[in-house]
């Protein structure tokens, strides 16, 4: 993998992340802005991370733009931020369709076995 900027793999799943410039640091209460991009490939890690620091410009952008912002406007902000990635895959799941039959037959036989997999013996209630 080649070097990809404001993005970092933890295990297989790559994340965004961002400094926060330090003139804002304050008004946000963080240094970095970090978000799953919920993938494995660097291709689409790549994509959505491009997507994001478009995102965080605009964030930064607007707090400075606009100094008189309440601690609940900023909140927001940072929250809509966050929701830009669960927006788009959100949209992409109704324009896409059903999932294929094969995909789907494909992920019933993963959850079924993942499902008959043992995990922690739950205790029962009467010991607890």
């Amino acid at each position: 993998m080649g070097f990809v900027a404001n993005v970092v793999q933890r295990g297989r799943t790559f994340h965004f992340r961002r400094r926060i410039p330090a003139d804002l640091r304050r008004r946000i209460g963080r240094h970095e802005l970090v978000r799953s991009l919920g993938t494995g490939d660097i291709r689409a890690a790549k994509l959505m991370a491009c997507r994001l620091y478009v995102a965080a410009e605009e964030l930064f952008s607007t707090l400075r733009a606009t100094p008189m912002l309440t601690d609940d406007q900023i909140a927001r902000l940072v929250r809509d931020f966050y929701d830009i990635m669960l927006a788009g895959e959100n949209a992409g799941r109704l324009t896409r369709g059903p999932l294929p039959e094969g995909v789907r037959e494909a992920r019933v036989t993963q959850y079924a076995a993942m499902a008959a997999t043992p995990t922690l013996r739950a205790t029962p209630a009467s010991r607890i």
